[in-house]
């Protein structure tokens, strides 16, 4: 009768970790399909394009007639359209395509609303109780939202858990539970004062591990 508990049991186990989501930061980010034309550009062809849309604006507003900026101007349409760049096309597309990558960089991946998921990052903690976090935020890299801009709200991810011990700020874990879309605005104490942090996920009594260690 041991031996059947232990079966059934272990079937129920592994049942449970199969619907286990394991994500990447990247699954966050909804895939939002749109025709970019710019990623068709090499590298240095944007470079040439980015510099020749700020000399003609400079020259437009009058605030350059030098000879060197106009000769400049002169060659970068020439390079540019020698390369087949359909140059006038894509500065009307720039604030068109900006717009829709900033629409992208917020959205949330509604695919993954109501999942159970895995996923690490580096905690920053929100709320402690008897010295240790019951609330935090988890962020991608080190020093998000500190040292560094706050990343795009859907890479943070806000979570209330068990209380667990963090030796400093920026612990690497690893979290499990449910994720839900839910956009939350925390307050956060940053050096210079504090500052408004929004989130699109949010993870309730999620189980919390040190990154190299394994859940039960």
């Amino acid at each position: 009768m041991k031996n059947i508990f232990l079966a059934l049991f272990a079937i129920l186990f592994a049942t449970h970790a199969e619907d286990v989501n394991q994500i990447q930061w990247t699954d966050l980010v909804p895939k939002i399909e749109y025709d970019d034309p710019f990623l068709k550009l090499t590298d240095d062809q944007k470079s040439d394009l980015g510099m020749l849309l700020r000399l003609r604006k400079l020259i437009e507003a009058g605030k350059t007639d030098s000879e060197e900026s106009l000769k400049e101007e002169k060659e970068l349409t020439k390079r540019l359209t020698e390369e087949g760049i359909k140059i006038d096309f894509l500065f009307s597309k720039v604030d068109e395509i900006r717009a829709k990558r900033i629409k992208g960089s917020k959205a949330s991946n509604t695919a993954l609303d109501n999942t159970e998921i895995e996923m690490a990052g580096f905690v920053l903690p929100l709320k402690f109780k008897n010295k240790k976090v019951v609330e935090f935020l988890l962020v991608p890299w080190i020093g998000a939202c500190i040292h560094t801009p706050p990343p795009p709200p859907n890479q943070i991810v806000h979570v209330t858990s068990e209380a667990f011990a963090i030796s400093k700020p920026f612990d690497h874990f690893k979290i499990r539970g449910q994720l839900k879309l839910v956009k939350i605005t925390k307050e956060l104490f940053l050096k210079d004062g504090t500052g408004d942090v929004n989130s699109s996920y949010q993870i309730q009594n999620a189980q919390v591990r040190k990154l190299l260690e394994d859940f039960d």
